[in-house]
């Protein structure tokens, strides 16, 4: 359809003042062309919803010769299981797998639903119900919430199950509500006890109590970990109920070690007793050192809480020779220190330990007020081990030249974390420390430094630094990214100051790390230390120092910061 042309074409964008006779035209002329709008507008909705229909009919056959329709379903079971976390749990949301694979089609639903490997992993946790009213309706929701663990749980087949269970004591419960929710759950774990192959708790005595009412072997039992408020005598005698049916066992995590365990020692690959919560019966030296005696010839992975105090009896021990232990944490715990002897027994302790396979080590005593702690022990026990260490978490005071000399015997290095290891500042609180610059030059490559300590290193932190080491710091990690340089590039650095630095300068550095390939995290406080963190680099350099709990310091509580 062709319009006619307007007569008025010479007079748009002019002030030209119509007539009224010339102002009646103007409406025809733009009610005709309104008419034409609609009709065309009416048209392309119309080819719009015809060529929806035809992209539906072109998908909807498309499918029918689809290659996914062609795969085998073992194939797909193996792809549905690298839906799946390795580690962890996976989601009881319709939105993640495996639920999510159980809505796409019939045949995606049935493979879903009979790969008992998708379904074989479930942390539970207990609600906390002490506001609500036990009403028919929320009775009727906690009926469909049980049923869905017990859907989950047939699904899994026969294969070794893994579970977690948290919830807190729910005191605002009444006590007959709370015994049945609580048993109830238990008991709907107890027809697959024989299939436990990692039990996580960390849940109410109840939980425990009605796990112990089965008498089943617990065959498959191989990890254990729990996690309880406090120790009494109903939790030690279902902690033992469980250890002494778990024939398998060979990972425990506890919070201290409980009296009279019974539990094959010898058979242990990796024991972790680390405290959640203060006061906790930690061990002491002497302790630790019998518990790896015990433990010496299938030991992994250990990770331990020591008391170290000046009274801890340096009892006498035969040399104990841990032939394949990969990983020791040492977490340490005492009054402050005064005198040099107070590192005593955690130096007896490294003098009693052999590991030549170790890979892994770290050595924490996250106390305000620390006296420098001698690191020659530490070369000791490196060079008479001699491990080829790969990663060093280090969290006590050390004087620079000690450190430098403990990384001289770790060639093989690949990560390094340093929280607070280093001196005082001069003129200063006993609780000021940062990082020697001896450390930090030793560690950067130069022509004058032709012996680089670390050449190996790919991952650096560093935390509660004082500012003016970040000038230094950054320019160890260029050194580490130059076609140039000796050593292995630098893949990743993080930084944690005390105080404040220049966020400015810093982030032109930290740009230009980061083009580099360098994966750059800094975090400082801002002059208003209890407003906000420095984040003015428009790139995520620097965070918050609530997101770390190692990054939290006495003067500056964690709620402060936002």
């Amino acid at each position: 359809m062709i319009l006619p042309q307007s007569p008025f074409l010479s007079k748009l964008r002019t002030d030209f003042l119509p007539s009224p006779a010339e102002k009646l035209e103007v409406h025809q002329l733009i009610s005709t062309r309104k008419e034409r709008l609609q009709a065309i507008e009416d048209e392309i909705a119309q080819l719009r919803a015809e060529q929806d229909e035809i992209r539906r009919f072109i998908d909807d056959h498309l499918a029918l010769i689809s290659p996914i329709r062609q795969v085998h379903a073992d194939i797909l079971r193996g792809i549905f299981n690298k839906c799946i976390p390795e580690s962890g749990f996976p989601a009881c949301s319709a939105r993640d797998a495996p639920l999510l694979l159980t809505e796409v089609c019939r045949l995606w639903r049935e493979v879903a639903i009979s790969t008992p490997t998708l379904w074989n992993r479930i942390h539970i946790g207990l609600p906390t119900l002490g506001h609500l009213p036990t009403t028919d309706k929320f009775c009727s929701y906690m009926h469909l919430w049980r049923d869905g663990i017990q859907t989950w749980l047939q699904r899994s087949g026969t294969v070794p199950l893994v579970l977690s269970i948290s919830g807190a004591v729910d005191w605002d419960m009444e006590e007959e509500t709370a015994r049945r929710f609580h048993g109830d759950v238990a008991r709907q774990l107890l027809p697959y006890a024989s299939r436990w192959k990692s039990l996580s708790l960390s849940v109410p005595d109840r939980i425990w109590t009605a796990l112990t009412e089965s008498t089943v072997e617990l065959t498959s039992l191989e990890e254990l970990k729990s996690r309880h408020p406090h120790s009494d005598e109903d939790y030690d005698n279902s902690l033992k109920a469980v250890l002494q049916r778990a024939p398998s066992l060979h990972k425990l995590k506890l919070e201290q070690l409980y009296p009279d365990l019974p539990v094959r020692w010898n058979c242990m690959t990796e024991i972790v007793l680390r405290p959640s919560s203060w006061p906790r019966d930690r061990l002491i030296t002497a302790e630790a050192i019998q518990l790896l005696s015990s433990s010496c010839s299938s030991l992994r992975h250990f990770t331990v809480c020591i008391y170290v105090a000046t009274q801890d009896p340096l009892d006498t021990f035969s040399p104990v020779i841990l032939p394949n232990l990969q990983t020791l944490n040492i977490d340490a715990e005492g009054p402050s220190p005064t005198t040099d002897s107070f590192w005593a027994p955690l130096q007896h302790f490294l003098d009693h330990v052999t590991s030549p396979k170790l890979v892994d080590f770290g050595l924490r005593f996250p106390h305000p007020h620390r006296r420098t702690m001698p690191l020659i022990t530490l070369v000791g026990f490196l060079a008479r081990s001699g491990c080829a260490l790969r990663s060093l978490v280090l969290d006590v005071p050390a004087a620079g030249a000690e450190l430098v000399a403990l990384l001289a015997s770790m060639p093989s290095l690949t990560q390094l974390k340093l929280v607070a290891a280093g001196e005082l500042v001069p003129g200063t609180s006993d609780s000021d420390w940062h990082l020697p610059g001896l450390l930090i030059d030793s560690l950067t490559p130069s022509p004058s430094n032709i012996d680089v300590l670390c050449s190996d290193l790919e991952f650096l932190v560093f935390r509660r630094c004082r500012s003016f080491v970040a000038g230094p710091i950054l320019a160890l990690a260029e050194a580490r990214c130059t076609e140039k340089s000796s050593t292995r590039k630098l893949k990743r650095l993080q930084v944690g100051f005390d105080d404040i630095i220049d966020d400015a300068k810093v982030s032109l550095e930290l740009d230009a790390l980061r083009n580099r390939g360098v994966l750059v995290q800094f975090s400082a406080l801002s002059e208003q230390p209890y407003a906000k963190i420095v984040a003015t680099s428009p790139k995520p350099d620097f965070c918050d120092y609530a997101h770390s709990a190692e990054l939290w310091w006495p003067e500056y509580p964690s709620q402060a910061f936002h």
